[in-house]
């Protein structure tokens, strides 16, 4: 690189990510700054600093002349930003003191561009693995001092700008996915509603049609108009109905007939069985007629006959039928 014999500032490379100080080379006109390989070595070697893979082997030039500075990506492949702002490869572009140069994206890997400040220790490229803390001067003006406080204030703000981005970033992929669940189970809800409701409608109403029995008029012939027009007569049975409404208790059992009647068993226990004519036993039956064998005929008696038989509000169901 060429070198020039006038007097420039001193001037120094603050990485903020590590708070280490580089000066530049004052007999350096141009400072290439990158990674060694086989067949080359660039002025500042950064290949010991934290996240230097994105660094490019030869990713960017310094211009120095007096008290002028200019800066140029050498065609890197993460690109250099200059304070936040990225610059065109190979276009030279002014350099203040106090700028903010960027290897890359995502601020991994940054140095600010400041004045070197008298008694500070000097840190060459030949020993970047050393992490060196600046010492001011007790004459340093309150100028450099609050520079100095920024510096630290933004390489403490670097190292934690991570976590705090990590934070919101899963915070706000945790509500994402809340969200989602949220409106899934809204769907979900509002679909079985509208089944239910769908399902309710066809319930009360019908989901299918009875079918019409369509009644089809008889075909009537010529001359059978007689007979159409003739009503049929219908005979209604007279059926004498009992004097008062009957209120009968529960059967204990089923009537005896002379075809199911147990041997051994009297013809007329029960009012509501039949005799051997196959007549109802009615008044005949053992459970009617006082003294004798009281048999149980009906449910929930506690003892037999219990009056209902002859009450003057009731009468026996086949009391007045005859035979069969």
């Amino acid at each position: 690189m060429r070198s020039t014999g006038a007097t420039k500032r001193k001037l120094r490379l603050v990485h903020v990510q590590t708070t280490t100080l580089i000066e530049l080379p004052e007999h350096l006109e141009n400072i290439r700054i990158g990674k060694p390989d086989r067949n080359w070595q660039p002025d500042i070697d950064v290949s010991n600093f934290p996240n230097s893979d994105i660094v490019s082997r030869s990713h960017v030039e310094i211009r120095i002349s007096t008290n002028r500075y200019s800066i140029e990506d050498l065609g890197s492949s993460n690109g250099t930003y200059l304070n936040h702002s990225l610059l065109t490869p190979f276009t030279p572009c002014q350099l203040h003191i106090g700028d903010r140069i960027d290897f890359g994206k995502d601020d991994l890997f940054t140095f600010l561009f400041r004045e070197a400040q008298i008694g500070s220790t000097r840190v060459t490229s030949n020993s970047i693995n050393e992490r060196v803390t600046p010492t001011v001067n007790g004459d340093s003006n309150s100028q450099q001092e609050g520079s100095f406080v920024f510096d630290l204030l933004g390489a403490i703000w670097n190292i934690f700008s991570p976590i705090f981005n990590g934070l919101i970033a899963f915070f706000g992929n945790l509500l994402k996915r809340l969200v989602s669940l949220a409106i899934k189970i809204g769907i979900f809800l509002v679909s079985a509603t509208a089944i239910v409701l769908v399902a309710l409608f066809l319930f009360f109403q019908g989901y299918t049609d009875s079918p019409k029995v369509v009644k089809t008029p008889p075909v009537i012939a010529p001359g059978d108009n007689e007979s159409v027009n003739k009503k049929p007569v219908i005979e209604i049975p007279t059926v004498k109905l009992p004097p008062k409404k009957l209120v009968e208790p529960r059967r204990f059992r089923l009537p005896y007939t002379p075809e199911n009647r147990p041997s051994g068993q009297p013809s007329c226990d029960c009012p509501f069985d039949r005799a051997n004519d196959w007549s109802i036993c009615g008044g005949r039956s053992a459970y009617a007629k006082t003294g004798g064998r009281e048999p149980i005929c009906y449910e929930g008696e506690k003892a037999s006959r219990q009056l209902w038989y002859y009450s003057s509000e009731t009468s026996f169901v086949d009391r007045e039928r005859p035979g069969k």
